[in-house]
């Protein structure tokens, strides 16, 4: 199931949002915003089994 107009409430696009942030830092010669930690530890799958 498929939408053609993502807007309302549901749908948030955090991805154009960061985008912009980082277009305007560059613009305004500031420093970029930094990339959120990553969540946890990895855990190699090879090893695990």
């Amino acid at each position: 199931m498929t939408r053609d107009d993502p807007t309302g409430p549901e749908f948030t696009d955090r991805y154009s949002e960061a985008l912009h942030e980082v277009i305007e830092a560059k613009r305004e010669d500031r420093q970029l915003p930094h990339a959120p930690e990553p969540p946890g530890q990895l855990v190699d799958l090879m090893a695990a089994l």
